[in-house]
């Protein structure tokens, strides 16, 4: 194989479209020939800023073909269609023991690149998957009945299925999403699939009517001032029993502090710092009982669950793609979805170029 295409970040706001050499292959890594990718708000968030060193290919929701194994690998082949864990735990260490997973050296350390700075590699044509992933569940064989496109949520379902899970929620109870964007409209659809009730809120017209396409319970532009104010009205002054804020604002934040109730759950499903953050006065929580919790990290125990929701023909998920790129337009894709009220909601990219 001679040079492909990739996506190199090379700074805030500078993607470059290169020829590179792929990934060199070790004894123990599979080589992938992506065929689509899904755009991640970390992706969004980290192409539009300075993000330590560079060059880096970002991209972590990865599906394609193996391409080539290593000749020590066992158990895949060339031309299997498979999904990508970008991270996986090491389920040894006393991190993992204690389900501290995002702290486990294996998982900060290991992920797949298309080379330089390992970074996902998903915005190029070709990505290494090391041995550690391939040996700990990195690799998803994706069933002949599920699509690309249903397959490209492996990543997204499995971090939402850890959000719900630290919310400890039960069927009839209402969640609060903040955020229609992608995050957000997954765990609408799995929320609904679990017979829970939720409530929907952003600040794009577009987000929210594709929300009301995918069923959301109930849908409330949150472009008011007292946003948490007409969330106690809707529960008759009780409040959700739990916030699951998918976008770093403190507008979410101070929000859902106040339109959760006395003994509720704020989960942060985001990992990108707030913007414009101010102090919170902590007796907030603890005059009202609230517990905050990060519920951002790839939960262990609820892989095979994902994976069983990816082949349930009952969720739609395919139906949040709102747009569609060539690997040479992801800059424009990063742009449209950088605005400040922005129309998208899942995007993907297509690395090939034939």
């Amino acid at each position: 194989m001679t040079a492909m295409k990739a996506q190199v970040y090379r700074g805030a706001q500078q993607l470059c479209f290169e020829d590179i050499d792929p990934p060199a292959l070790e004894a123990g890594d599979v080589l992938i020939r992506v065929v689509a990718t899904g755009i991640a708000p970390q992706d969004i968030n980290h192409c539009a800023a300075t993000v330590g060193e560079w060059p880096r290919i970002f991209g972590r929701e990865i599906v394609g073909t193996i391409a080539e194994c290593g000749e020590a690998v066992q158990g895949w082949t060339k031309g299997q269609r498979v999904a990508l864990r970008s991270r996986v735990p090491c389920l040894q260490c006393d991190d993992c023991i204690n389900e501290r997973f995002s702290a486990c050296r294996g998982y900060r350390s290991q992920i797949t690149t298309a080379g330089l700075i390992p970074s996902g590699g998903g915005f190029a044509e070709f990505v290494r998957v090391p041995q550690y992933l391939v040996d700990r569940g990195g690799l998803w064989a994706i069933p002949s009945s599920v699509s690309w496109e249903q397959a490209l949520f492996l990543d997204p379902v499995q971090r939402c299925l850890g959000a719900i899970a630290r919310a400890d929620l039960k069927p009839g109870q209402l969640v609060w999403i903040l955020g229609a964007g992608s995050l957000g409209s997954i765990l609408t659809l799995i929320l609904n699939r679990f017979g829970i009730r939720t409530v929907i809120t952003d600040m794009s017209p577009d987000r929210l009517d594709r929300a009301r396409d995918l069923n959301a319970g109930t849908v409330i532009p949150s472009v008011y001032d007292d946003l948490h104010t007409k969330i106690q009205s809707f529960t008759n002054s009780k409040g959700a029993d739990a916030a699951i804020i998918t976008i770093p604002t403190q507008h979410c934040l101070h929000h859902a502090i106040d339109g959760t109730r006395r003994g509720g759950k704020l989960i942060l499903l985001c990992d990108d710092p707030f913007d414009r953050m101010q102090s919170i006065d902590p007796c907030l929580f603890s005059r009202r009982e609230l517990s905050l919790s990060a519920g951002f990290t790839l939960a262990v125990r609820q892989r095979h669950l994902a994976e069983e929701l990816i082949c349930d023909r009952r969720l739609p998920l395919e139906q949040t793609i709102s747009h569609r790129y060539s690997l040479e337009d992801l800059p424009i894709a990063i742009d449209r979805a950088s605005a400040e009220v922005t129309d998208t909601v899942k995007l993907v990219v297509y690395p090939q170029v034939e």
